[in-house]
């Protein structure tokens, strides 16, 4: 699903055609890493983010991406108890 509306998305907000596919290989090589393996799940996530922090485009087709499909509270919580943004 989320492959079939980022580029819907990134066509809407006049961003290159690429942004979609960055985002979902940057979203996808952090989500590859379990939980249970705390520090490499910390160091991927934290690199996910740290890509959002440096494109705009991609952290603009994230938000999008956020406001457009909101996932159940039970969702947003991880195995610890933290929120997953």
């Amino acid at each position: 699903m989320i492959l079939e509306i980022l580029p819907q998305l990134a066509d809407e907000l006049n961003l290159p055609s690429w942004t979609a596919r960055n985002l979902k290989a940057a979203y996808d090589e952090a989500a590859s890493i379990p939980e249970d393996r705390e520090l490499q799940y910390s160091i991927a996530w934290s690199a996910y983010h740290e890509i959002l922090d440096h494109d705009s485009d991609l952290s603009l087709l994230s938000m999008a991406y956020g406001l457009k499909v909101r996932m159940p509270l039970f969702q947003q919580i991880d195995a610890t108890g933290a929120f997953v943004f």
